[in-house]
């Protein structure tokens, strides 16, 4: 398997380029919770004028700095392109990254209570990490974190569980 860091340069490039997509199309990508069978864009877009309200996520290695960076504090989830940092060196932010606190039950009760119909978390954001398993790089927090754990199926047991859809 290739390393880390060119994995995560070829994956960052595709990633950009599927949320331009998203993004030019103008359409929420809904991934989770719909009819196996294809769904037709205007079916789509009634449940999701009618959803209206939902709990959108953004949490990965960025969360390590926690915005913050040689003495600034104005950073998010875009941290490593603010930066301007190397993707070696922020690829070393996988190895702290450790929520053994995540409780995905939890923050389904918090969106249930609000009464939101929908999750929607950033399971690969533009850095290219995953945060989910999978077998096309060794850039997820399975296998570059010491948690080892993919909170992704955590969050659609949950999400399934309380009759929310979750989206990716």
């Amino acid at each position: 398997m290739n390393s880390i860091p060119a994995r995560f340069a070829q994956w960052s490039r595709l990633g950009l380029a599927v949320a331009i997509f998203i993004l030019l199309n103008g359409r929420p990508a809904l991934a989770a919770g719909l009819p196996g069978a294809p769904v037709s864009q205007d079916k789509k877009m009634a449940w999701f004028n009618e959803a209206r309200f939902g709990m959108f996520l953004h949490w990965g290695v960025y969360s390590v700095p926690a915005g913050e960076w040689n003495g600034q504090t104005r950073y998010g989830e875009w941290f490593q392109l603010e930066t301007r940092m190397p993707a070696a060196q922020y690829a070393n932010f996988a190895t702290q990254f450790d929520p053994v606190r995540f409780d995905a039950n939890a923050w389904v009760k918090v969106a249930k209570a609000a009464g939101m119909k929908y999750v929607v978390i950033t399971a690969k954001h533009h850095d290219g990490f995953c945060m989910f398993d999978t077998k096309l790089t060794d850039y997820n927090i399975v296998r570059a974190t010491p948690w080892h754990h993919d909170p992704m199926k955590d969050l659609a047991a949950a999400c399934r569980a309380a009759g929310l859809k979750l989206c990716f």
